[in-house]
């Protein structure tokens, strides 16, 4: 696991020990646990995720299940775009490979196809 999943769990987990996250407080490596399978899109959990953790913690396990989903280059990418950061050829290579494409690839319309994307099935997931 990269370090910047590591940044996210952390902190999630200890907000999961929080009483305005779980109905009945949470140990720290229940939490953990809990955060880890929610980035790592596994669906595992030590308690019921649906009675036990109250609208604040459900929201957070949705938002580490994005960020887990859509993955860290994807959001890397994200960021940069945001933020107005323009890439060099270097990284644009490297990204080119970690993407698996054979051609140069246009990032930003890259991201926005993979947002669209994954709102789309989640809304027809929601909508059913």
């Amino acid at each position: 696991m990269s370090l910047a999943f590591w940044r996210f769990l952390v902190p999630s987990a200890l907000l999961l020990t929080l009483p305005v996250f779980s109905v009945t407080g949470l140990s720290f490596s229940d939490a953990f646990f809990t955060a880890t399978s929610a980035i790592s899109v596994t669906g595992l959990g030590v308690v019921d995720t649906g009675q036990h953790f109250t609208t604040s913690g459900k929201v957070l396990l949705m938002l580490l299940m994005q960020i887990g989903g859509l993955g860290q280059m994807t959001l890397s990418a994200v960021l940069l775009y945001m933020f107005g950061v323009r890439l060099s050829l270097k990284q644009q290579a490297l990204a080119q490979e970690a993407l698996g494409q054979d051609r140069r690839v246009n990032i930003k319309g890259l991201v926005k196809k993979i947002i669209i994307f994954a709102l789309i099935a989640e809304a027809i997931g929601a909508a059913s």
